[in-house]
């Protein structure tokens, strides 16, 4: 699936840094959110030109169930009135979250966002989930500090919103090259470029972000975290980051991913994987709470 992509939405990334293009480089990253660069990763450009209020009301789901999840609305019931979360308007919704959470929950405007204008605040299809899974991920964890790794970051949204919830010493992201270009960009604009390291600089930052052969720099994490990759990276290579996982992890591996097997899509699941290379004790698997068919899963390494 990610040769495709990355020979075909990534295709202009990829050609700018071999061109060195700095300006072009410069242009694509200001907009990425909004164009095929984050195909297989967000929304991208996917709804631009369609029915963006269909989409909306996906976002209004998620933004219910974060608030649902983390206590300041009661969970629906279809023995309930419907949307009785979103009584007193949308930005009330919001205004809960960020009150429970002691974090502003609306898009840094980095890439080139768009979504649904709350009042001053904007919001992605998918932000609201990454808000979830940070702090999904935090109950699971002590209090800190924590040196935490993330495989296969996306463009690094959650990584942002885990360093604002959660007190972080180190956080490591293990991803494509190519991807770490989005990465690098999203993560810099915001926490700022010395707080950003990449492979082969000086690692003086709080984020470091590596490219999958430099595994074997990365210090030992008490926090690992996986959502929506290693069902969908050939077999061979997600054992290999399990087997690194089970030798070097002292705390959780986190993992939030779809079981549905399509070929040229997801070639397998976590549990089938967990059970080849086996040394992992399951501590939990739920149904995640905003996303159907997707299960969080918590496993912690039996070493001898």
């Amino acid at each position: 699936m990610w040769e495709r992509s990355l020979a075909s939405n990534q295709a202009p990334l990829i050609d700018a840094v071999k061109r060195q293009d700095v300006e072009g480089l410069a242009e694509l990253l200001r907009g990425f959110l909004r164009s095929s660069l984050v195909r297989g990763i967000d929304a991208g450009d996917s709804y631009l030109t369609g029915n963006w209020r269909i989409h909306c009301l996906k976002l209004l789901d998620s933004l219910v169930s974060l608030a649902e999840q983390i206590g300041v609305a009661r969970a629906e019931s279809s023995q309930g009135a419907a949307a009785e979360a979103l009584r007193n308007g949308i930005p009330a919704v919001v205004a809960d979250i960020e009150r429970r959470l002691a974090i502003r929950i609306d898009v840094p405007d980095v890439g080139g966002p768009y979504g649904l204008a709350v009042g001053d605040q904007l919001f992605t299809l998918n932000s609201a989930e990454y808000v979830r899974m940070a702090w999904r991920v935090s109950q699971c964890v002590a209090a800190g500090p924590l040196r935490v790794l993330e495989v296969g970051a996306g463009y690094g949204a959650l990584a942002h919103r885990f360093l604002q919830i959660a007190q972080v010493e180190k956080y490591t992201i293990i991803d494509l090259p190519e991807i770490a270009c989005l990465q690098a960009y999203y993560l810099g604009k915001i926490l700022g470029p010395e707080a950003v390291s990449l492979y082969g600089e000086p690692d003086t930052g709080k984020v470091r972000i590596l490219p999958p052969e430099a595994l074997g720099t990365v210090d030992r994490p008490n926090v690992v975290i996986n959502q929506d990759s290693l069902p969908e990276i050939p077999a061979a290579a997600a054992e290999n980051y399990l087997n690194w996982i089970r030798e070097n992890l002292d705390g959780i591996f986190f993992s939030c991913n779809h079981e549905t097997l399509v070929p040229g899509f997801a070639v397998t699941y976590l549990p089938e994987l967990i059970d080849r290379v086996g040394g992992f004790q399951r501590v939990s698997r739920d149904m995640c709470w905003s996303r159907p068919g997707y299960v969080e899963e918590v496993y912690v390494p039996m070493r001898q």
